[in-house]
């Protein structure tokens, strides 16, 4: 039942409720159609070719590439040229084996192979890592045979030096830690989640 009341029009509460059914009908049947639209017509995204028609090592790497719609670097790649400021720490320019105070990139690091931790101090699963990775470093420096190879390098990113500072004090991390604020080197890998 319509209702005037100084030119305003009301709806009766029977008739709001029918309102918000029919509304919500309309909105089940536009899902349902396009839906059905969807499965009749098909996905239209494009198909990769490879030569040969053999799918590449890195399959599912490439797949994840497609959906999330970023190209992170694959197991053989060479890491991106990147440079980032030198840690501030004396001991852990020297851990990297970095000649410079200044930046450095990945490729600068004397080691045979670098792990590098990209995390942000906000995350809360960073944190949990953390500890990992501490024991992580304890059990490779203890190793005469890995110690001199391997080195860890954590990336702050979008962090400041403050907070990889209060982050380093926090979990007591005894690895490198460097701020990587702008995001470059999070870019330069393909900007991973």
């Amino acid at each position: 039942m319509l209702n005037k009341f100084n030119g305003y029009i009301f709806f009766s509460k029977k008739e709001n409720k029918l309102k918000k059914y029919t509304i919500l009908l309309i909105g089940i049947g536009i899902l349902v159609l396009g839906g059905l639209q969807l499965s009749l017509a098909g996905c239209k995204m494009p198909q990769l070719t490879y030569l040969g028609n053999k799918s590449p090592d890195n399959a599912p790497d490439v797949a994840a590439d497609l959906v999330y719609g970023y190209k992170l670097i694959h197991v053989g790649e060479t890491f991106p040229e990147s440079t980032l400021k030198a840690p501030e720490r004396v001991q852990d320019r020297s851990y990297l084996g970095l000649k410079s105070d200044a930046v450095f990139s990945i490729k600068d690091i004397q080691a045979d192979m670098v792990l590098v931790a990209m995390f942000n101090i906000h995350c809360l699963p960073c944190q949990e890592q953390a500890v990992v990775y501490n024991d992580l470093f304890e059990q490779i420096e203890a190793d005469d045979s890995s110690r001199d190879q391997i080195k860890i390098l954590a990336v702050g990113v979008g962090n400041s030096e403050k907070e990889i500072n209060a982050f380093r004090e926090e979990y007591k991390i005894r690895f490198p830690i460097v701020a990587d604020p702008q995001f470059d080197l999070h870019e330069a890998v393909g900007e991973p989640s």
